[in-house]
C-alpha cells in the first residue's frame, strides 16, 4: 500500500504503483495522518480495456471513459482499469481527480499554474495554449520577486478559500534538467520539480491571494480588477478542469463550490505579444 497527498486529500493506493518513476510519491508520505479530513481510496487494474469516450452517472457513481482507460468515482474511492500505467499518469491528477473532488463536494480543481510567496498563493488561469506554463517558467527562470514553484497546471480550492497543490510535478515542451517521469501524449514531458523537497505544501493548504484569468495577448500589458463576484464565479466554472463534459449535476455542484472565491481578489489580464518582454510584465502584476 502506498500513502501520498494529492490536492490535500490522502491517497490509499494499492501496490501496482511499484514504477521506479514513483519512487518520490514515498518521499510524500505524511506524518501526521490525522490532519487529513478527506481520503481516498485508489484501485488500480491492468486490463485490456477497449478505447471509447464519455462520461455517464451510474447510480451513485460516475463512469469517465476515455482511451485505454476507464475511472469508476464514487464517494471516497476510485476504481481505475488501463491498459498500462502511462495512461494512468497522465490522466489521473486533471479531469478524473475533479469529477471526483466535485462529487465528493470538496471544493473544485482549478485548471491553472500557480505560484506562492509567503504561504500566499497566485494562480494564472485560462484555456489551452494562453500561456500559463510558459508564465510559470518565466517566473521559475526570474526570481526576483520572491515567488516560488506551487502548482502546474492544476489546484484544488477548497470551499473555505484556502488551497492545495497537485504533485511536484510539471508539464514542459522544453527538455528541463529534472528527471522525467513519462512523456505525454501532446508533446509535452512529465518532469518531477525538487526531488528531495516534497515540502509542508501538499499537506498544509495555503492561502489564495488572488486568481489571473489569462486572455488572449494583446501588444502591450493589460491588467483589470474583476469587481462582479458573478463574473468571477463563472470564469472559475469555466475553467474547472474537464468543466466542458461535465453533467447538470456536476455543474450545479461546481456553481455551489465557487462561492469560495467571493474573499478572492480576480483580474483579467492580456500580456504582451513580446515574450522577451514577459518577465518585465511578470514584475508589474505580481509586485
Amino acid at each position: 500500500m502506498c500513502t501520498f497527498p494529492l490536492y490535500g486529500i490522502l491517497v490509499q493506493v494499492n501496490t501496482f504503483l511499484k514504477d521506479s518513476r514513483l519512487k518520490f510519491l514515498g518521499k510524500m508520505m505524511p506524518n501526521d495522518f490525522s490532519r487529513f479530513s478527506s481520503k481516498l481510496q485508489l484501485n488500480i487494474y491492468l486490463n485490456d480495456y477497449k478505447y471509447s469516450f464519455g462520461l455517464y452517472k451510474e447510480e451513485d457513481r460516475y463512469i469517465y471513459k476515455l482511451p485505454g482507460c476507464c475511472y469508476i468515482i464514487g464517494i471516497g474511492y476510485i476504481d481505475v482499469f488501463c491498459i498500462d500505467v502511462d495512461v494512468f499518469l497522465e490522466t489521473f491528477i486533471n479531469v478524473p481527480m475533479s469529477i471526483y473532488i466535485t462529487f465528493n463536494q470538496l471544493g473544485l480543481l482549478l485548471h491553472s499554474s500557480s505560484v506562492e510567496k509567503d504561504e500566499r498563493v497566485v494562480a494564472f488561469s485560462g484555456k489551452k495554449r494562453v500561456g500559463k506554463s510558459t508564465i510559470l517558467q518565466s517566473i521559475r527562470n526570474h526570481n526576483e520577486l520572491g515567488y516560488t514553484f506551487y502548482s502546474d497546471d492544476t489546484l484544488r480550492i477548497q470551499p473555505d478559500g484556502s488551497v492545495f497543490p497537485s504533485l511536484p510535478i510539471i508539464k514542459s515542451e522544453v527538455p528541463l534538467e529534472a528527471p522525467l517521469i513519462i512523456n505525454a501524449s501532446n508533446n509535452k514531458g512529465v518532469y518531477l520539480v525538487d526531488d528531495e523537497k516534497c515540502t509542508h505544501k501538499y499537506e498544509n493548504p495555503h492561502q489564495m491571494d488572488r486568481i489571473i484569468f489569462l486572455r488572449n495577448r494583446s501588444n502591450e500589458l493589460a491588467c483589470s480588477h474583476i469587481s462582479n463576484k458573478e463574473l468571477s464565479k463563472i470564469l472559475v466554472c469555466q475553467n474547472i478542469s474537464g468543466y466542458p463534459i461535465f453533467t447538470d449535476e456536476l455543474k450545479e455542484l461546481a456553481y455551489k463550490s465557487a462561492h469560495a472565491i467571493d474573499s478572492i481578489k480576480c483580474y483579467l489580464v492580456s500580456f504582451p505579444n513580446d515574450i522577451s518582454a514577459l518577465s518585465d510584465s511578470l514584475s508589474k502584476i505580481l509586485s
